[in-house]
């Protein structure tokens, strides 16, 4: 039916009324065969998952069960229960999306690596980021996401001896807020911390946040990822909710940071750098001494930051928390340190460490129940499947099309018995005394082409940081509050502050 077909009707006096019928039927005709035939595609890949019943048209009911799930920073309990009634695979189909939810871990290793290729960020995901995170190796797949891998390994995947002194000078400052006798905001005490470690380290120049009290890089970082996380949620229509209608100030002083720091090593000669000891070098002068020009540099640059401080902020946040709740597990670890070390003044080596094996069981249980990037988005880049999910028994491969959003769950998948053994919602360092996790049932730095670069700086980080806690400090109280819940922003997070009082 052409366009000419219909207007010739309403000329001929077959009506306004009768045209939109016509019109209406149609288009309910044209949908019913689209989906028709994707789903005969879906059949020819694999079976079918669970769908989430719903009773408003496009799902809107699901939508707005999801949004209040966000909003009321209960996401993470609204798609377990989800799973517990569905099966650990299943279907949204909401505001004409169709999105798969799984914590299977064959289907989480499909994801990262045995099917990786099928699997990117996509498009949408590095529209609603660009301001952020640019074309930077989080926002970016296939050969470019390569370029930037390569870029970045040299220098991240290097020991550096001096990086634990450089965190001791910070941890002083940190020390100084904490021990005052009174309730102090943890997260907000420990992000700043690594946010000063981070741009000393990587970027050669301390923000000094713990010192001025202030830093319009954290600000302007917090503020567009939690808008972007909304942003994204809202699928392709997040697209043309802008962040610089939403948040402008954050847009100019995240460019202003950004384009300050890289200025100064840039307009270093390249040769004077070429003659620094390559351990010496910093982040931005081994990007600068790659030739990359100064928006590369700069998408590279926030990359890392966030990377390298945002779980390490929120996995150390967890750990007080949870040995504040076990006191005894806290009096056991500083009594550990205290003999091994033989005093609470001489902060620890790696070796000293390492010999603590209680110190590493709570780190990796703190990781285990509260992974920092408990869920992510994947685009399917062409038709493929899932190993597990479909048919009655959710035992069978499901077919994926094309331009799917996928919703994976390391932190569902990692509180599962099946994974991580009895009473595994329940956090116990012990469980690591005599379990070894399959490779795929506890994932703390992703696995597969993305396992993240700094894996080891960022667990040496954690350790170093609650062993230091342990050393100088015999009792953390928690001053009541809200019930601790868990915020789905970018990453997953505390959703209401953290206030201890710390006791020598």
């Amino acid at each position: 039916m052409s366009t000419d077909y219909f207007l010739r009707l309403i000329l001929s006096g077959w009506g306004w009324t009768k045209t939109l019928l016509a019109l209406s039927i149609a288009l309910y005709l044209a949908m019913f065969i689209v989906k028709s035939r994707a789903g005969n595609r879906r059949k020819s890949l694999g079976r079918e998952p669970a769908v989430i019943s719903t009773f408003a048209p496009l799902g809107i009911d699901l939508a707005w069960q999801a949004f209040r799930a966000l909003s009321g920073h209960m996401f993470y309990d609204w798609t377990r229960s989800l799973a517990d009634k569905y099966g650990r695979t299943y279907e949204m189909q909401m505001m004409g999306m169709r999105l798969i939810v799984t914590d299977e871990p064959q289907n989480i290793k499909a994801i990262m690596s045995s099917q990786f290729s099928d699997y990117g960020k996509g498009e949408l995901t590095h529209k609603i980021f660009e301001s952020v995170l640019g074309d930077s190796v989080f926002a970016t797949d296939g050969k470019e996401w390569l370029r930037n891998k390569a870029q970045l390994r040299p220098h991240l995947a290097r020991h550096r001896e001096d990086d634990l002194a450089k965190t001791e000078v910070h941890w002083q400052q940190a020390l100084r807020l904490l021990d005052l006798g009174l309730p102090v905001d943890i997260y907000d005490v420990i992000d700043r911390y690594q946010l000063d470690i981070v741009t000393d380290i990587y970027l050669g120049k301390s923000t000094a946040s713990l010192v001025t009290g202030t830093s319009p890089i954290r600000y302007a970082v917090d503020t567009l990822f939690r808008i972007n996380g909304f942003r994204q949620m809202l699928g392709k229509a997040g697209v043309y909710l802008s962040e610089k209608w939403l948040c402008p100030k954050a847009i100019r002083e995240l460019e202003s940071f950004l384009d300050s720091t890289v200025a100064q090593t840039l307009a270093l000669p390249i040769a004077n750098i070429e003659k620094k000891p390559v351990l010496e070098r910093n982040l931005v002068e081994s990007l600068a001494i790659q030739r990359l020009d100064a928006r590369n540099i700069k998408n590279q640059l926030i990359a890392v930051i966030i990377g390298a401080k945002d779980p390490t902020s929120i996995t150390i946040t967890w750990a007080v928390y949870e040995l504040a709740r076990h006191p005894e597990v806290f009096a056991e670890l500083r009594a550990q340190l205290l003999a091994t070390l033989g005093t609470s003044e001489r902060p620890p080596t790696r070796e000293e460490m390492s010999a603590i094996p209680l110190l590493r069981n709570i780190v990796l249980e703190t990781l285990r129940l509260y992974h920092p990037l408990g869920f992510n988005l994947r685009i399917a880049q062409k038709d493929t499947t899932l190993p597990r999910g479909g048919g009655p028994c959710g035992n069978e491969p499901i077919g994926v099309l094309k331009g799917t959003q996928i919703i994976y769950s390391v932190m569902s998948m990692q509180r599962r018995e099946e994974s991580s053994g009895p009473n595994s919602e329940t956090w116990n360092p012990d469980r690591w005394s005599g379990w070894t996790p399959g490779l795929w049932d506890f994932v703390p730095f992703n696995n597969g082409p993305r396992i993240c670069l700094g894996r080891a700086a960022g667990q040496l980080q954690v350790e170093y940081t609650v062993a230091r806690i342990a050393q100088e400090f015999s009792r953390i109280e928690l001053v009541e509050g809200e019930q601790q819940r868990i915020k789905l922003e970018l990453n997953t997070k505390m959703a209401y502050p953290l206030v201890c009082t710390m006791s020598r």
